[in-house]
């Protein structure tokens, strides 16, 4: 265990201030929480912070043909794992590449958010129905969506669990969630401390293990049916159900 702390903010999963130091990035901590083991940052970044950094990341180029493959996987395991059909939200959307995929699926009817407009441009300019804003700027009604996709999403939020409460309440009974996001356990990331390239504010905010990401979500009321862990990639998949 490292230096004990009060943390700035609280943990975004229980609420508690004394955490554990990890590593020190620049003016921000990253620290364990002493109650409920979740990695986050200490202070959140400033919104100012936080826009100039994704702007940044929108002005890159983004590759396509890995991600289709990527999204097929998605759309496949959405299927095989529910077998459900309807409206599907996706959270963080970005440029539309997973609604580009289910264009060619008549099982979902697919609508998306995101916070970056330069991005959102691009997925209407692909014909795809999408909206700028978090969840809790979009007033769905209750129960609205069969599936929701939060594919390296979880990681930025400032109030991981703030939306996921929001995103319990638009799914529908029955419906499912699917997260990805990197896992702080992986190997890799234990090897390379620090220098992990998912380590890093003002982007990533908070670091799950399979553990603390399950508690998460099952604190916003799903019931997890897996948390996956890929061995060559220090990525985890988790599937939830509302039931």
């Amino acid at each position: 265990m490292g230096e004990t702390l009060m943390t700035e903010n609280v943990c975004p999963l229980c609420g508690h201030r004394e955490g554990s130091l990890l590593y020190q990035i620049r003016n921000y901590a990253i620290v364990r929480c002493r109650s409920c083991d979740l990695i986050h940052v200490s202070p959140v970044p400033s919104t100012e912070e936080t826009s100039a950094f994704y702007q940044g990341l929108a002005s890159k180029p983004r590759p396509g043909s890995l991600r289709g493959f990527k999204y097929r996987f998605l759309v496949w395991l959405m299927g095989r794992m529910t077998g459900l059909r309807g409206e599907l939200l996706e959270i963080g959307c970005a440029q539309g590449d997973l609604g580009m995929v289910l264009k060619r699926s008549k099982r979902w009817r697919y609508h998306g958010i995101d916070l970056e407009p330069s991005l959102l441009s691009v997925a209407k300019k692909k014909g795809l129905e999408v909206s700028y804003g978090g969840i809790e700027d979009q007033k769905f009604d209750d129960e609205t969506f069969s599936a929701v996709v939060m594919w390296h999403v979880l990681e930025h939020l400032p109030r991981p669990m703030e939306t996921l409460l929001e995103v319990f309440r638009v799914t529908r009974k029955k419906g499912v969630l699917l997260v990805g996001t990197p896992n702080i356990e992986h190997r890799r990331a234990r090897a390379q401390g620090p220098r992990w390239k998912y380590i890093g504010p003002p982007g990533h905010l908070s670091y799950f293990t399979p553990a603390t990401l399950r508690k998460m979500v099952e604190s916003a009321g799903f019931k997890v049916s897996f948390v996956y862990g890929h061995i060559l990639k220090t990525h985890m998949t988790l599937v939830a159900k509302k039931t």
